[in-house]
């Protein structure tokens, strides 16, 4: 994936000291996400794909810890 620039530095002093702050472009990004179709079912999937990792964590076992 190519990304072009994400953001630009600003000159500034802190503490005394000349540096740089990064500024970065303001959010959604241009070109906007495409979320459509299989991407988006997996992004509609993932809470309840979550919750399932949880549940399952809960079965195993848990060693004492000294």
């Amino acid at each position: 994936m190519e990304r072009g620039l994400t953001g630009h530095y600003v000159d500034s002093i802190a503490g005394g000291v000349r540096c740089q702050a990064f500024i970065p472009e303001p959010l959604p990004p241009r070109p906007p996400l495409a979320l459509g179709g299989k991407l988006q079912g997996r992004i509609n999937a993932s809470p309840t794909v979550g919750r399932r990792w949880n549940t399952s964590s809960m079965t195993y076992p848990r060693p004492p810890i000294h």
